[in-house]
């Protein structure tokens, strides 16, 4: 049975990987191919704030409302699996963009250094499972799974800087601020007992607002310019 609420849990991060998977599908053709030209800057940090500006109020909203997710998806015999969602959702906002930034260095004939993290990080997985499990249960191994994700992010993204002068932080601070913004709206409805599925709607709305009073480029390009291509001339 525990187990069950653990695949039960995980189920779901399986389904959102599909969205930078497909996505740097259809990116890594004309990623590799101003990588052998022009170069790559500008495209890889469009991306990368595209993955963040889904992944991490995916990641903040999961870990503030997990017993509206778990509920609602799988019903409330699942209840046990709220608090493993809640460590597994926080993937997202690095298994987002570290896709974004693997196929970055795929695209460098960086095959190596990829391959490197991805190994060690899943050797770690292993170790960590075997002593977390043994004292934390299924929240053991929902949070080594986040922790060997962090490190195939980190080591891959420094990588990648190596090669690619990329400024992460100057794309990245209206996300932060919008999905900050959406997690005190969370916060304070939960205070005020409204309904999860009230609250879960209105946190979608607040942080599109907030985007759109920062002025958030990507959000200003999908809703006035949508059939635009992402990548930027």
């Amino acid at each position: 049975v525990d187990v069950g609420y653990y695949n039960a849990a995980s189920k779901i991060l399986h389904l959102l990987s599909f969205v930078p998977t497909l996505f740097v599908y259809a990116l890594f053709p004309e990623l590799t191919r101003r990588i052998m030209t022009q170069g790559a800057k500008l495209l890889i940090e469009k991306s990368f704030a595209l993955m963040m500006l889904l992944g991490l109020p995916l990641a903040v909203g999961g870990f503030l409302l997990p017993e509206f997710v778990i509920t609602t998806i799988f019903g409330s015999e699942y209840a046990p699996a709220i608090p493993i969602f809640r460590i597994l959702i926080l993937l997202v906002a690095a298994s987002f963009p570290t896709v974004i930034v693997g196929y970055s260095l795929l695209a460098h004939n960086r095959q190596s250094r990829v391959v490197k993290y991805v190994l060690g990080a899943a050797a770690l997985n292993l170790v960590l499972n075997y002593f977390f499990i043994r004292a934390f249960g299924n929240i053991g191994a929902a949070l080594a799974t986040v922790i060997a994700q962090l490190i195939t992010f980190s080591g891959q993204l420094r990588e990648l800087l190596k090669i690619e002068k990329v400024s992460i932080l100057r794309t990245l601070w209206r996300i932060g601020s919008a999905t900050l913004f959406m997690a005190l709206i969370i916060l304070g409805l939960k205070i005020l007992a409204l309904p999860l599925a009230a609250i879960f709607v209105i946190a979608i709305i607040s942080y599109l607002v907030a985007l759109y009073a920062l002025r958030e480029p990507l959000l200003w390009e999908l809703l006035f310019n949508p059939l635009a291509k992402l990548t930027p001339r």
